[in-house]
């Protein structure tokens, strides 16, 4: 932050901006809907990605259900959640620019889109490769995700054209009481 920034800010009171919460409630509506359906298809495509490349890098595998791979002897279903598809939904609203085309957007969001997939592909192969060496699940899983997650965040933070934050005046202003002939 230079100078100019600090002192403009200086005695006033950063509040989340109007635009930024709209935002946020559209991309807990988002994540949600993406949540509640099945996506069988995104599931079968993603296991089956993730079978492949565990296959090329050697590792034993097979199919056992549309949505189960068994990878060095290790059963994985693939639910919702194993798609990034309720992040790449809930991320939309946050990377959208309002003042770009529609075409413009919707090819930052078929970019983005690859970007998600290939990051999750990225994260489930080094996931099977971690468990498989007998990493714990909670390790070889949940922290790459936390990673993942915050890697986007930071992402769409730095990229974004919407304000984030808006300013008031810190200072107070005295109220004068209501003299007793005036009430």
């Amino acid at each position: 932050m230079d100078d100019s920034q600090a002192n403009s800010t200086h005695g006033q009171i950063a509040f989340p901006s109007k635009q930024f919460l709209c935002r946020v409630c559209l991309t807990a509506l988002f994540a949600t809907a993406a949540h509640l359906l099945p996506w069988e298809g995104l599931r079968f495509f993603t296991s089956e990605v993730t079978l492949r490349l565990s296959g090329l890098l050697g590792m034993t595998t097979s199919r056992t259900a549309f949505d189960t791979i068994e990878i060095q002897g290790n059963l994985i279903q693939f639910v919702v959640c194993c798609t990034f598809v309720e992040l790449f939904f809930g991320s939309l609203p946050l990377i959208w620019r309002g003042k770009e085309s529609i075409v413009g957007n919707l090819l930052r969001v078929v970019i983005f889109a690859g970007a998600i997939f290939g990051l999750n592909i990225v994260r489930l192969v080094l996931l099977q490769i971690a468990y498989g060496h007998g990493v714990p699940w909670t390790l070889a899983h949940d922290i790459p995700v936390g990673f993942a997650y915050f890697a986007v965040w930071v992402f769409i933070w730095r990229t974004r054209d919407w304000p984030a934050w808006q300013y008031r005046s810190r200072t107070c202003h005295a109220v004068t009481p209501l003299a007793a002939n005036e009430s």
